[in-house]
């Protein structure tokens, strides 16, 4: 009964309390939203009463190794199960598609009444994803994150074990070997195999022969220049050196044409 019902109602008349009025028509009783100082404690006591999310959904998943099916709590079930009992706990659970310096991201937050909050981001496709592919993803990472976050774990058999190790249990084909890729071989090194020949003491001649493969070769032009220098070195040294220099010559021993020009 309202304060102005009881001014109104004749003197004698007992209060009524919102319990006994909603139990009067029929109502099951109000029960007050219980308090929690924090986040924390919010979520303790939500995922100490949080239900069981049963998978309801059957995925189908053909492929060249064969097919096989697994069971799954889609959005809809675990939002179900779990959005009245965390508002009942002073939690809400919110995600919204933004984007920022690296790419398409789903933020997403679990607030509590008090301010606390847990917040995230979830990486998603790029933005220039087909829109069917991207509204996939988006509902995706909602309902992992949502669950990830309370820590709900729907229930029933272990579908997805079961799944996976029916989808091992089939024929499956020997895979392809690959020959190992092989790496490009590095330019050759002219000029130093060019300094090794000559150590050795190979002729002006082996020298030259190598300064045209080098050339054929695409060698740098500093390694041709190096050759080069090697073969004339190579070839000066092959010169003759024992002989006596010539004396030079006087106006006197010049002949009888050059003495005159002298």
């Amino acid at each position: 009964m309202t304060a102005a019902a009881e001014k109104l109602a004749p003197k004698g008349t007992p209060k009524t309390t919102p319990n006994a009025a909603r139990a009067a028509a029929g109502l099951p009783p109000y029960e007050e939203p219980p308090k929690h100082p924090n986040l924390a404690a919010a979520l303790a006591a939500f995922q100490a009463e949080v239900p069981n999310v049963r998978k309801g959904q059957t995925a189908n998943v053909a492929s060249q190794k064969g097919s096989y099916s697994y069971d799954y709590a889609d959005l809809s079930d675990v939002t179900e199960a779990t959005l009245p009992l965390l508002g009942k706990h002073g939690l809400a659970f919110s995600a919204m598609p933004t984007q920022d310096e690296r790419g398409f991201l789903l933020e997403y937050a679990l607030t509590h009444e008090s301010g606390d909050r847990l917040a995230g981001k979830y990486p998603l496709p790029a933005a220039a994803t087909p829109p069917q592919q991207l509204g996939s993803a988006i509902t995706y990472a909602r309902r992992y994150i949502l669950t990830a976050i309370t820590g709900v774990a729907p229930g029933g058999d272990d579908d997805d074990a079961q799944a996976t190790q029916a989808y091992q249990n089939q024929p499956q084909q020997a895979p392809r070997l690959q020959a190992p890729a092989q790496a490009a071989p590095e330019p050759r090194n002219w000029a130093a195999k060019a300094e090794q020949d000559y150590a050795a003491g190979a002729p002006a001649s082996h020298l030259a022969g190598l300064w045209q493969a080098a050339k054929q070769d695409g060698a740098p032009l500093e390694h041709l220049d190096r050759i080069a220098s090697l073969g004339r070195a190579r070839q000066a040294e092959s010169e003759p050196t024992d002989a006596e220099p010539a004396a030079e010559e006087t106006p006197e021993d010049a002949p009888a044409g050059e003495k005159a020009h002298a």
